[in-house]
């Protein structure tokens, strides 16, 4: 699953697509939710800050969430929510600033990617 699909989700699902075919993008803009589903792309609209979203969320044989959104109250709403009720979900965030990323790690996040030092 990948959060997001703004400018750095779109270059990241482009990679990962090439080697994983099975990628649900999720994302809050109902304008890119048309574009993808225009171009028959697996998505669906939700907001990662959003605890009952992803509650209901099925994460049924998913092996990886990545998430590009950068405000960091979401990420961790979205860490916790996930890592709660399945622990072997690798999770992947981004940060913008290096507080938060080891604060991320604190609450189990797998990896935190920091497009600044990039």
């Amino acid at each position: 699953m990948l959060f997001g699909y703004g400018k750095f989700g779109n270059n990241l699902y482009e990679t990962l697509y090439k080697r994983y075919k099975n990628i649900l993008i999720i994302d809050e803009h109902p304008a890119i939710i048309s574009h993808l589903k225009s171009k028959d792309i697996d998505c669906m609209y939700g907001d990662v800050g959003d605890n009952e979203f992803l509650d209901e969320l099925d994460v049924k044989g998913t092996k990886m969430i990545i998430s590009t959104v950068k405000k960091f109250d979401e990420n961790m709403v979205l860490l916790e929510t996930i890592k709660k009720d399945h622990p072997h979900i690798i999770v992947i965030l981004l940060s913008n600033h290096v507080q938060e990323a080891i604060k991320l790690y604190e609450q189990g996040a797998d990896y935190v990617i920091l497009p600044h030092y990039i």
